[in-house]
C-alpha cells in the first residue's frame, strides 16, 4: 500500500513509500517497536493512521526529534506530540481489513502541513503540524 514517510532528521527521505506488510514498518521508522495513532486534519476532517516509534519519547532527551504537534489555538496549548520518524497511511480499509493507498488529496494535505525546521540540534528536521 502507498504510505507517506516523514523522516524526522532527513527531509530528503520524505515521501511516498510502498509498504507491503507490517514487517516493513519498523525498519522505515528506525525502531524495534511501533504504535499507531490517528490524526485528523480539522479543516477537512481527513483521518489518517500514523505509525510511530513506540519508545520515541523515552530516548535520551538530546537525541529526541519531535516530529508531530497538534495545537489547540483556542486554548493555546499543545495537545499531542510524537517523536521520531512517522509513517502515515490511509485509515480507510478494504473488506479484508487492509489499509487502502493514500489518495493524491491525502498526500497533498500531508505535504501542506509539513514544516522544515533548520534551527534545531538535529539540523534539519521535519515537523507535521496537525
Amino acid at each position: 500500500m502507498k504510505a507517506y514517510l516523514i523522516d524526522a532528521t532527513n527531509p530528503k527521505n520524505n515521501g511516498i513509500k510502498e509498504v507491503n506488510s507490517w514487517e516493513e514498518i519498523a525498519p522505515l521508522l528506525n525502531c524495534d517497536m511501533f504504535d499507531v495513532t490517528k490524526i485528523e486534519f480539522e479543516e477537512t476532517g481527513t483521518k489518517l493512521n500514523v505509525y510511530v516509534d513506540d519508545n520515541g519519547v523515552l530516548k535520551d532527551p538530546e537525541d529526541i526529534v519531535w516530529s508531530a504537534f497538534r495545537f489547540d489555538l483556542d486554548e493555546v496549548c499543545l495537545k499531542a506530540i510524537l517523536a521520531g520518524n512517522l509513517l502515515i497511511m490511509n485509515s480507510d480499509i478494504d473488506e479484508k481489513g487492509t489499509e487502502l493507498d493514500l489518495t493524491e488529496d491525502q498526500i497533498q494535505e500531508i505535504e501542506d502541513h509539513l514544516i522544515e525546521v533548520t534551527e534545531s540540534k538535529n539540523n534539519p528536521a521535519t515537523i507535521l503540524v496537525v
